[in-house]
Order: C-alpha cells, then sequence, then structure tokens
C-alpha cells in the first residue's frame, strides 16, 4: 500500500484494527468485515488478497501432496498441514476383505 502514498501512520492504524478490533466477539467480526469492504471498493483489486486465498492455497498442498503419494491408502480427511503425506508400500492392504473370516 505503500506505493499508493498511504501514510505509514495511517496503515499501522488501519492494520491495528484489522488485527486487534475492540469491542465484543460479533462486533469485532462485523467491524472487520466493514473495514475490508471498505478497503476492496477504495483499492485496486491487484493489491488486495482475494477472498478465501489461504483456504484455496492450503487445499493445493493437500491435494499436491495427494498427486505424489504412490501408495496412497488412507481417507483424505486423515491428512494433516502439519507434516508431508506419504503411504508406505507396506501398509497397501495384500488381502482381500470378504476373503477374511471365511465369507
Amino acid at each position: 500500500m505503500a506505493p499508493l502514498g498511504v501514510s505509514m501512520k495511517r496503515l499501522e492504524q488501519l492494520s491495528f484494527k484489522l488485527i486487534i478490533p475492540t469491542g465484543e466477539d460479533t462486533d469485532a467480526v462485523n467491524s472487520r468485515s466493514k473495514v475490508v469492504e471498505k478497503l476492496r471498493k477504495l483499492l485496486p483489486p491487484e493489491v488486495m488478497i482475494p477472498e478465501r486465498r489461504l483456504e484455496y492455497l492450503l487445499e493445493d498442498i493437500l491435494d499436491r501432496q495427494l498427486m505424489i503419494c504412490k501408495f496412497h491408502n488412507v481417507p483424505d480427511s486423515d491428512l494433516s498441514l502439519c507434516c508431508d503425506h506419504h503411504c508406505r508400500r507396506d501398509k497397501i492392504p495384500s488381502v482381500n476383505p470378504t476373503d477374511i473370516g471365511g465369507t
């Protein structure tokens, strides 16, 4: 935002209000949303981060981990952003579940 000529003091004030709003929780969320919406109207789109960008990036990371996992065999809900995902070859089921127990 500095290239747009916004004073650093004003930028710090706006940033502070976005990060640490005052008031009750619902008021804070509403206030933050209003500030972001005003900024979207005032600033050119190329300087604003698109809505839900972080969510998209995190989902993309998980999708890429699945694509490179040669032996993927766990539910997608078991994936985590805390560590890289890889299924080991020795964990692939080698017995048909219908053959277990003689059924």
